[in-house]
């Protein structure tokens, strides 16, 4: 999966994910062809709310989520539903987001517990801030 984007049609997309083939990220077919309707490749324009451009894009660590979406201004999770709609997004409520792409980090913390997760530590508008998939 792709974040703002930029393509010879649509030209500069900053609130667009775009996620290749399944299982073949070489494989990027024209949006809403036959083709990738049948390999599942498809994109969404995150413009519901104004969480502001997609600036990182973190996959794989988070249970509950496949991917996590950090905006300029919040963060929205995405689920892999399979067909009609591929992937499920949501906001996730409360999360700040990050002007600052480069300052995602996937790392891991301890729980009350003891049991260990991942958590994305980054730079906000309020400072550091840490994301566990849900909060």
């Amino acid at each position: 999966m792709l974040g703002n984007t930029v393509d010879d049609v649509d030209g500069p997309r900053p609130h667009r994910v775009w996620w290749s083939s399944i299982n073949d990220c070489t494989s990027w077919p024209t949006p809403g062809s036959v083709t990738a309707q049948q390999v599942m490749s498809d994109y969404q324009d995150l413009v519901q709310t104004d969480l502001g451009n997609v600036t990182q894009l973190v996959s794989g660590f988070a249970p509950g989520s496949d991917c996590v979406i950090f905006c300029t201004g919040g963060i929205y999770t995405a689920t892999f539903t399979g067909p009609p709609l591929i992937f499920q997004f949501r906001v996730a409520q409360g999360a700040s987001g990050t002007m600052a792409p480069r300052s995602v980090v996937v790392d891991h913390a301890r729980e009350q517990g003891g049991a260990i997760r991942p958590v994305c530590y980054y730079l906000s508008g309020d400072g550091f801030a840490a994301f566990d998939g849900s909060t």
